[in-house]
């Protein structure tokens, strides 16, 4: 029950009361005693009133309460263990903060329409506290690691068929999942992209609810969750709007590939203020300037794609990424993933081998999640996943 209820209750009851005293008084009731009975109702209400506020303060705090020990123990214990011990200690911080601010607890009943329960703050805490694209890349690096980077299109074949592959990817050697935004017109997308993004707009998938997945399954996972989206959602929401709630869902990391060089500081400096790294793509055919410029200003990671063209898969990778990751590594110490035509284990293991950081596949991934019942999309990705993951390890 809501104050507004209780309100309405004792006013109804205080009513009652003005109503007995003129009905006492026609029944013969001397004035004095149908005073008394009706102040009887009145102070009944009052109570009453009273009673229910704190009534309904007590519950909201046990359940609030209750909603922090079952998130705890259900998605808290079992990230505990794959944390990194500066995630540990960023959480263990968030927490202790959250135990002493005023405005977090429902101790304040003003901070919260009592007609809802408390948000539960944990999922946000856990977000905030994973780790980010670079440390993902810093711990693979210290043990001698290439990442792997599966890519797949939220909503395709449905909202809740993304959410579960994302915990698939992780749990089969996901280092880093690439997630993208469906969007109707994809410059940088091959046909079984394409085609995924389509089948996912027609279903009314929007950013919104994207996001909603990252929030709901980062906290599960260990993977940090890049984002794929083209400049046009962006610019639509506000650059500063679009940060900062893809940064409270979760997410760790940008690519945006259609948006140019000469355009991408003031992204990158709001991206920065909200803790999101914007990744920023090399083409093949870009002059060393250029590169330097590009590899000088991305974060995270320098997305090196392998081919002059869309993605889609390939029967080979281009030799001039053999080239150009040597050229990269001598003016730059960041990570490199190769991207965009990686269809194959052996594929995955030749970007090892030519010295790249990271193995980046996302239509052959979109292709088999979308062969069959989700079921049997589930299956293939986890099984392809696991090859890829070994053919790098």
């Amino acid at each position: 029950m809501r104050r507004i209820d209780a309100l309405a209750i004792g006013f109804g009851v205080f009513i009652a009361g003005g109503a007995a005293y003129l009905v006492l008084q026609q029944v013969g009731l001397d004035a004095a005693s149908a005073g008394i009975w009706s102040q009887v109702l009145l102070i009944s209400g009052l109570i009453g009133w009273v009673a229910t506020y704190l009534f309904r303060f007590a519950t909201s705090n046990m359940t609030y309460h209750q909603q922090l020990r079952d998130y705890t123990q259900s998605v808290i214990e079992k990230r505990w263990e794959t944390m990194s011990s500066e995630e540990r200690d960023r959480l263990l911080a968030s927490l202790d903060e959250l135990e002493s601010s005023p405005e977090s607890s429902p101790e304040h009943p003003q901070s919260h329409p009592q007609s809802h329960p408390p948000p539960n703050p944990l999922p946000i805490l856990l977000n905030n506290s994973m780790k980010s694209v670079s440390e993902s890349f810093a711990h693979l690096r210290q043990t001698g690691q290439c990442a792997l980077i599966p890519f797949i299109t939220a909503g395709d074949p449905d909202l809740k068929t993304t959410a579960e592959a994302l915990r698939v990817l992780d749990r089969s050697g996901a280092d880093i999942i690439e997630l993208g935004v469906p969007y109707s017109d994809p410059l940088a997308d091959g046909p079984a992209i394409q085609a995924a993004a389509t089948r996912a707009l027609k279903q009314g998938v929007r950013l919104d609810d994207v996001l909603d997945i990252v929030r709901t399954v980062g906290p599960e996972i260990s993977a940090p969750i890049v984002l794929f989206t083209y400049y046009n959602p962006i610019l639509h929401r506000g650059i500063e709007a679009f940060l900062k709630s893809i940064a409270e869902a979760g997410v760790k990391g940008l690519v945006v590939p259609d948006l140019p060089l000469e355009e991408s500081q003031f992204l990158i400096d709001c991206a920065e203020t909200v803790g999101v790294e914007v990744v920023l793509l090399i083409a093949p055919t870009s002059p060393k300037e250029r590169i330097l410029a590009i590899a000088e200003k991305s974060q995270g990671f320098i997305y090196l794609v392998s081919v002059t063209g869309v993605t889609g898969t390939r029967t080979q990778v281009s030799d001039r990424v053999k080239e150009l990751i040597p050229q990269l590594r001598a003016i730059t110490d960041k990570p490199i993933g190769v991207g965009f035509g990686i269809s194959e284990p052996e594929h995955a293991r030749q970007m090892k081998d030519w010295g790249a950081d990271a193995a980046i596949c996302g239509s052959a991934f979109v292709k088999r999640l979308s062969q069959g019942t989700a079921a049997e999309g589930l299956a293939q990705i986890e099984q392809f996943c696991q090859e890829l993951k070994q053919a790098i390890s």
